[in-house]
């Protein structure tokens, strides 16, 4: 579990992390998701990793490419600012319904 955790704290998408480990994604999914009190610390690891790597990403962003943090923090997903397609290509455009001025 510590090595998968290694390697997305190194870039690795989770599912590669898994496979580098020697375990499978439907594993480690399964770990993720067990109510078993066996597990409650790899959950807890997991979350926390995954943040600071996209928390490092993001102020990498930030630093070196300014202008495309700013574009990305235009985004918005629901409860999740971020990088995400910006909302109206996920649900189309916004139309006043017939009848209605726009």
């Amino acid at each position: 579990m510590e090595t998968i955790l290694t390697h997305i704290r190194a870039g690795a998408f989770p599912h590669v992390a898994a496979e580098a480990a020697g375990v499978g994604y439907s594993t480690m999914r399964a770990w993720l998701t067990s109510d078993r009190s066996e597990f409650q610390e790899f959950q807890e690891a997991y979350m926390r990793v995954v943040a600071l790597t996209r928390a490092d990403a993001e102020q990498r962003v930030y630093r070196t490419r300014p202008l495309q943090w700013l574009k990305v923090m235009a985004r918005s997903a629901p409860r999740r600012d971020g990088w995400t397609p910006p909302l109206h290509a996920r649900i189309g455009p916004v139309h006043a319904a017939p009848g209605v001025d726009s």
